[in-house]
Order: structure tokens, then sequence, then C-alpha cells
């Protein structure tokens, strides 16, 4: 144990950290522990006090997810094996939203958190000695000349 966080252990291998709460009578729940809990009964979702410690999810589910739970606890497990935080979480759903009115699937969120985005121009293009990049502009300077 540490001042500010709580490692537990089984068999000498960390099996999960947590934040320390310093309150009386509180505790902190991490709605990833019961992900495993929840794909086993994924009714027991909706009214869980783990969703309901993470206002934006269950506002998230009881919007769009209701009706399929065992979508949401997908989208739940995707975001903790890619480490996806909350706000590009809220982001990918403004950009679902942006893009289809007519609702939102786990698909079209992963999707969307699974692109990276490209870079304006590749560090290639940027360098001046690159010898592709000279080759080339002596070509477009060639044929500049036979059209001039």
């Amino acid at each position: 144990m540490y001042g500010g966080k709580l490692d537990i252990y089984h068999r000498s291998n960390l099996v999960a950290t947590h934040e320390r709460c310093f309150g009386r009578y509180q505790w902190i729940i991490s709605i990833e522990h019961y992900l495993e809990t929840f794909r086993r009964k994924p009714g027991a979702i909706g009214s869980s006090v783990a969703l309901a410690s993470r206002p934006y999810l269950e506002c998230l589910y009881r919007e769009w997810y209701t009706e399929s739970p065992r979508e949401f606890i997908d989208l739940l497990q995707y975001c903790m094996r890619h480490e996806v935080e909350q706000s590009k979480l809220e982001d990918a759903v403004q950009q679902v939203l942006a893009l289809c009115l007519q609702g939102i699937t786990t698909e079209q969120i992963t999707a969307i958190l699974g692109n990276k985005p490209l870079l304006a121009t590749s560090s290639i293009m940027n360098e001046k000695d690159n010898p592709i990049r000279i080759h080339s502009e002596n070509l477009l300077r060639n044929l500049s000349q036979l059209l001039n």
C-alpha cells in the first residue's frame, strides 16, 4: 500500500491498482472490474452502482444502449483493452452522431476509435535531400520544359 494507491497482488502477480479513498464509509468503484460479471448477466448493468459511478457512461447507456446491453459491454471492454480515455470516447460518439442521426452502434464508435489520424505531411515529404523527392522534382521539371 502506498500513500495514494493500493496495489493488489495474487501469487506475486499484480492484479489491480486502485486509487486510495480517504473518506470514512466511502468507496471507489471501477466499472472495468465488473465487465466479466456484466458479460454473464448483461441485464444487471443498467441498475448497477458501477455504471452510476460514471455519469457519462450512464448517460450513454441510457440514451443508446438500453435495448442492447451486450453491445455496450463490448464497447466498455474495447475501451479497457485499448486504454481509451473518456474524452476520446466522447469525441468518437460526437463524430458518430454528426455522421448518423439515426443512432449509434459499438461498431461505429470502435471504427472511429481505431482509426489513427493521418499526418498532413510525412517526414519523408519534408526531407529536402530525400532521393525520391529529388528524382520526382527533376522529372516534373523535365516534363514542364517539354510542355512549354
